[in-house]
């Protein structure tokens, strides 16, 4: 997704991992992909390069994505998301 950086579009480029906390929440995040990967991407491109480039920004992203995903959820939730890759340009 583009963020927003020093006066100029950034590039954010991640690669997330949801650990379901059962076999259900894993058949329904497979089953609402479109939507979750959506929700994921409006709340990146929502973000600006100060946002995402510390630690603390990390982790609160990461808390933003798993409230945003439980929030989609019916079967019940995700228990953790892990960043498998991070990339700013």
């Amino acid at each position: 997704v583009n963020i927003t950086g020093h006066d100029y579009a950034r590039y954010l480029k991640v690669k997330v991992e949801l650990e379901a906390e059962s076999p259900t929440v894993r058949e329904e995040l497979e089953q609402r992909l479109p939507q979750v990967r959506d929700g994921v991407i409006v709340l990146l491109s929502s973000r600006r390069l100060a946002d995402v480039t510390d630690f603390e920004g990390k982790v609160m992203l990461k808390e933003a994505i798993l409230e945003r995903v439980n929030g989609m959820l019916e079967s019940g939730d995700v228990r953790q998301v892990m960043f498998t890759e991070f990339v700013v340009q």
